[in-house]
């Protein structure tokens, strides 16, 4: 995950640290209606890449994806500065919740899901 710091430093020119945080510790930042299934979704994904349960072998993925879509690429168009963004339910301009920073086809499956 270190790289992931480093991108972001060199992208943005903003100073980063990696602070791992337990999964309590994540949802205490997340609105409390936050969806269950997304819930269950980050949790499992947390889990493999707390428990380095992934191999990521980088040479072969460039190799077979030559133009992948990488983390530097997504935080130039977003203009991304490592800040939460709000999501402002329709109806009522109070209540914001924290909008999932997907890709563009997370957009559209999740896009009639509910609690999206």
């Amino acid at each position: 995950m270190n790289e992931v710091v480093e991108t972001f430093v060199r992208v943005t020119g903003i100073p980063a640290i990696r602070k791992q945080i337990s999964v309590d510790e994540y949802w205490s930042y997340r609105p409390e209606s936050f969806p269950a299934f997304r819930k269950k979704i980050f949790e499992g994904m947390y889990a493999v890449w707390r428990d380095d349960l992934l191999t990521r072998d980088m040479e072969w993925i460039k190799k077979i994806h030559p133009r992948r879509y990488s983390l530097e690429k997504w935080i130039k168009e977003r203009g991304w500065k490592g800040e939460w963004a709000g999501k402002r339910h329709s109806g009522d301009p109070r209540v914001a919740t924290l909008k999932w920073f997907g890709s563009r086809a997370e957009e559209k499956l999740f896009a009639n899901a509910p609690g999206f």
